[in-house]
C-alpha cells in the first residue's frame, strides 16, 4: 500500500470538505473540479512520499548531497503541483469564485 504525503492528504481533505459545501450549494461544476483535483493530489502525495523515502535512504547511507538534491526535488515538485492544480483557488482562500 502506497503512503500519501501528509501535506497533500490535508489539502485533499480540505478539498473534500469544500466539495461537499459546493454540492449543497448546487455548485456542481466546481465540485467536479475539486473531485478531479483530489485524485491528482492523491497521486502527487504518493510520489512525494516516494521522494521522502529516497531522501531518508540517502541519509542512512550518509549520502548527504543526494539527500539535499532529493529535498530540493521534493520542494520543486510540491510547488509545481500546487501551482498546476491551483489549490488556493480551489479552496477559495482569496475569496469566492464566480465560475
Amino acid at each position: 500500500m502506497q503512503t500519501i504525503s501528509g501535506e497533500f492528504f490535508k489539502s485533499g481533505t480540505k478539498l473534500l470538505v469544500t466539495a461537499i459545501t459546493f454540492i449543497s450549494g448546487e455548485r456542481f461544476e466546481f465540485a467536479r473540479k475539486l473531485k478531479l483535483a483530489m485524485e491528482d493530489l492523491r497521486i502527487a502525495g504518493e510520489r512525494l512520499s516516494k521522494y521522502e523515502l529516497e531522501k531518508r535512504h540517502a541519509i542512512q547511507l550518509e549520502d548527504y548531497e543526494r539527500a539535499k538534491l532529493k529535498k530540493a526535488q521534493m520542494d520543486e515538485y510540491r510547488h509545481t503541483v500546487y501551482r498546476f492544480l491551483e489549490v488556493d483557488d480551489l479552496l477559495e482562500i482569496n475569496g469566492v469564485r464566480t465560475n
